[in-house]
This record gives C-alpha cells, sequence and structure tokens, in this order.
C-alpha cells in the first residue's frame, strides 16, 4: 500500500461486511494493522477461524460481529451498536453470494435469496451507517458491484441483477450526498480468485488475487474516487462488449458458455 493510502486509513473507524473471505478478509487483513477500530460482520461459522488466524499477525484484534445481513433487526443492532461506540469513517458494504441460475430450470427460491442476500442485505448495511454519517456530517461509503452488469450474461440474471441495483444504488447516493462531505465509491472486480469464482473458467491473464484486488481497492479509495474497477484486462473487455451490436454479441456471450 502507498504512503497516500496509508495516511488515508490511519486511525479511521471502519466497517467491513463479507469480511472472513475472499476480498473481505483481504481488506480485513490489509486495514486492521492502520485503523483506529475495526468492525468485522459476516454469517459464516465456518470461515470464522480461519478468519481469525488471517488477522493474527497484527498487533490489533477486530471487533467480530456473527450475524446475516438479511436480518434487518440483528444487523440494525449491531450497526447502532457501533455508531454508539465510535464515529464511522467508511463502510465497505461488501457482503455477496453467488447463485447461476438458467432460464431452463428457473430456481425461484435461488434466486429470491440471491437478491435478498445482495441488494436487500445491502440495502439494510448502508442506510443504518448513512444516517449516522449524515449526522456526524463526513464519511466514506464503499459499496461492492461488478464488471458484469453492463451486459446480460448467461445464468447470471439474479447475481448480475442484484449487482446492477447496487451499481444504481450507488451512483443516486454519490449525487444526493454531493454536498454533505460524504464520498460514495462503487467497486466494479471483474473475476478475482475466491470460493464465488472456483468453478469459473476464465484465463489466468483475466484473473486477479483477493491480495492485489484489495490494494487495487484501497488506492481507488483513498483517491476517492466514485467507481474501481478492476482488472485491467477486464476493464478492456467490459468497455468493448458495451459497444457489440446484440448479434454479435449474443454470438460470443453464448458460445463462451457452452450453449
Amino acid at each position: 500500500m502507498d504512503l497516500r493510502s496509508e495516511k488515508y486509513f490511519s486511525g479511521k473507524n471502519i466497517i467491513i461486511t463479507g469480511a472472513f473471505n475472499g476480498i473481505g478478509l483481504s481488506l480485513s487483513q490489509a486495514l486492521l494493522p492502520l485503523c483506529q477500530n475495526l468492525f468485522c460482520i459476516d454469517n459464516s461459522q465456518e470461515s470464522l477461524k480461519k478468519f481469525r488466524q488471517a488477522v493474527s499477525a497484527s498487533n490489533k484484534t477486530p471487533s467480530i460481529y456473527l450475524l446475516d445481513i438479511t436480518d434487518k433487526a440483528k444487523l440494525e443492532g449491531a450497526l447502532q451498536e457501533i455508531c454508539g461506540k465510535v464515529e464511522v469513517d467508511i463502510l465497505f458494504a461488501n457482503a455477496g453470494i453467488k447463485g447461476t441460475n438458467s432460464f431452463l430450470s428457473y430456481d425461484q427460491a435461488l434466486a429470491q435469496q440471491v437478491f435478498e442476500v445482495n441488494f436487500i442485505g445491502f440495502c439494510n448495511t448502508v442506510i443504518p451507517v448513512l444516517n449516522h454519517m449524515l449526522k456526524n456530517k463526513r464519511g466514506h461509503i464503499v459499496g461492492t458491484s461488478s464488471l458484469g452488469v453492463y451486459r446480460g450474461m448467461v445464468k447470471g440474471a439474479p447475481y448480475f441483477s442484484a449487482k446492477s441495483a447496487v451499481a444504481v444504488f450507488m451512483e443516486s447516493l454519490r449525487l444526493e450526498v454531493k454536498n454533505q462531505e460524504i464520498s460514495v465509491t462503487t467497486l466494479f472486480p471483474g473475476y478475482v480468485k475466491t470460493a464465488m469464482t472456483e468453478q469459473n473458467t476464465v484465463p489466468p491473464l483475466f484473473m486477479m488475487t483477493p491480495e492485489v484486488a484489495a490494494q487495487k481497492i484501497l488506492t481507488g479509495v483513498a483517491k476517492k474516487k466514485s467507481t474501481v474497477a478492476f482488472p485491467w484486462q477486464m476493464r478492456i473487455v467490459t468497455f468493448f462488449n458495451r459497444l457489440l451490436p446484440d448479434f454479435l454479441y449474443d454470438y460470443l456471450a453464448r458460445k463462451l458458455a457452452g450453449i
């Protein structure tokens, strides 16, 4: 991490959701030695031990909240507790789940679960912290969307629809709080090597480790960028995908999906 980023996060009170795995874990490892207080929220009991081991190298201990972000009452209680203890400087609303779902054998329950976690749970997280930041007249909200939101993808309707909702939510939020001393950054990760992408057959050139992704994120957030998209290879692919006529995109997308 560069000196500018270290300075930005030093002494801050930070909340991370989806903190036990993938990008969230790498963010936690990078931020714990720097920040004043780190509050980590996740619902994975099985990942808790691994998380504790991963952050044990630091001489600081994070505050851990084991709960589901779709449980609005419990999450709100935890966030109120945190906001009652400290003035929250930065929120990383990062929690999410994967869910591939073909329209040829559509699983409505799975689709609903994906949307509940990836968007409704996201809103459950952001709104209480936003109200706290508005009261304090400062703060930085970081939300995780996806580079895959710009065009439809085979079997990706529930996941990318929810992530599209996150992107629009964050842009709308950025417009509304522009003069409130609150920064808003939307993350657009491409393929990051996590449990969510382990089944994907993606060329190594396009795959990024969570550690590298976390550094990209922290550099962009420290600069208060409105968007942070990575890796650069996928950013270029996404740009050209948006320019393709439908007939050509349909052919390529179906070919890559093997249908």
